[in-house]
C-alpha cells in the first residue's frame, strides 16, 4: 500500500508587472540621537513611496494602510509614465484601481555612516 499522494500541479506564479520605467533612489541618512525621530519619519515616507508602486500593492486594501501619500505617489507613477505629462490623462489611466503602476520606485541603499 502506497502512501504517496497523486501529484497536484503547482499553481502558476503571477506574471511580474511590466513597468515602463524605474526610478532608483539612494539615500544616506546621517545623524545622532537628536535626529532619530526625523530619520524614522523619512524612512517611513520612503517606505510608503516604494510600497505604493510595488507589484503586490492593492489600492484600498485597508483604510489604515492606504495613506493619502501613497495615493499621491501612485498618481506620480502614472504621471511619470504618461508621455504627454498631462495630469488628466494620468488620472484617467489610474481610474482602473487594480492596474499595476507603470513606474516603480526603488531604493538602492539606505544607510547611516558612523561619525569619524
Amino acid at each position: 500500500m502506497s502512501l504517496a499522494s497523486p501529484s497536484t500541479p503547482e499553481p502558476a506564479a503571477p506574471a511580474p508587472p511590466d513597468y515602463a520605467q524605474e526610478v532608483r533612489i539612494a539615500v544616506v541618512m546621517y545623524g545622532g540621537v537628536s535626529l532619530a525621530i526625523y530619520i524614522n519619519g523619512i524612512a517611513q515616507e520612503l517606505l510608503r513611496l516604494v510600497r505604493a508602486t510595488s507589484a503586490g500593492y492593492v489600492v484600498g486594501r485597508d483604510k489604515n494602510d492606504d495613506t493619502a501619500t501613497e495615493r499621491v505617489y501612485r498618481k506620480l507613477s502614472f504621471l511619470l509614465a504618461d508621455e504627454s505629462k498631462d495630469l488628466a490623462n494620468a488620472q484617467a489611466n489610474m481610474a482602473d484601481r487594480d492596474s499595476a503602476a507603470p513606474t516603480r520606485f526603488v531604493f538602492l541603499s539606505v544607510s547611516s555612516p558612523r561619525p569619524a
